[in-house]
Formats: structure tokens, sequence, C-alpha cells
């Protein structure tokens, strides 16, 4: 089953019959943890995917997003460039590969969950005390 799930922010469009899309999914992460791959955004969700350890290629959605240290085979992400000069006859064969292939899914999975420590609000928690701090 190939599921599309869309933002609140995504515009209507058809499908094809064997495509099946969804708005609004109760559990992105249950979400993520049921599919075998994603195809993402290189923002935000590429951490999602990381926390779940759910193989994705990344598409840049613009500019800033191709700069993301993240975006690299070292942190297990199969980054193919700024979205807007990827077409079907690229993406196509990297998804077959990967589908194809469940050795380098476990591979990237692994990889994804390494370069994540789970510990990024712990983080911003204590810069914003830090900045309180220096307010009194």
């Amino acid at each position: 089953e190939i599921r599309v799930i869309m933002g609140p922010g995504a515009e209507d469009q058809e499908f094809p019959p064997e495509i099946v899309p969804a708005r609004r999914v109760p559990s992105m992460a249950a979400e993520m943890l049921a599919a075998d791959l994603a195809i993402t955004a290189a923002g935000r969700t590429v951490y999602e995917c990381a926390m779940t350890g759910t193989p994705v290629i990344a598409l840049a959605a613009n500019a800033l997003e191709a700069t993301h240290a993240h975006l690299g085979p070292e942190t297990g992400v199969v980054y193919l460039g700024l979205g807007s000069f990827v077409d079907g006859e690229q993406l196509v064969p990297v998804v077959r590969r990967m589908l194809a292939d469940y050795k380098l899914r476990s591979d990237l999975s692994i990889r994804l969950r390494k370069s994540i420590d789970s510990l990024g609000a712990q983080r911003i928690a204590h810069q914003i005390r830090g900045l309180i701090r220096g307010l009194s």
C-alpha cells in the first residue's frame, strides 16, 4: 500500500487509485513506524523519521533546506537534491531499490537513529534557563 500523508496546508489533489491519501492522521509516528520508507521534504520531518527509524528519501523544498546538515549517507538520509529538479525518472529507481533491499533500509534506519540523541528538548530548556538568568 502506498500512503500519502498530507499536512494541513496541502492542496487537494487527485491520486491514482493505488495511492491512499490521508489527512489529519491521529499519529504521524504510527504512520512512520508502519512504513517501509518515507519520502519527504528535507526539514523537520527527517528528524521524525530518525526518531522512528523510518528510512527516508529527502527532497529539499527550497534552497535553504538544501543546506541542512542532516542530509547525507552518514546520517542515513538518502538525499536527492532540490525537489523542483528531481523528477520521476530519478526518484522511482531509488524508491524501487530501497523497497527491494531490506538490509539497506535496516542499515539506513540504524544510521538515522544514531544521528539523534533525543536530548534536543533538554538542550533548548537549558538555553532558555540561561537566557532567563541573563535577564535578572
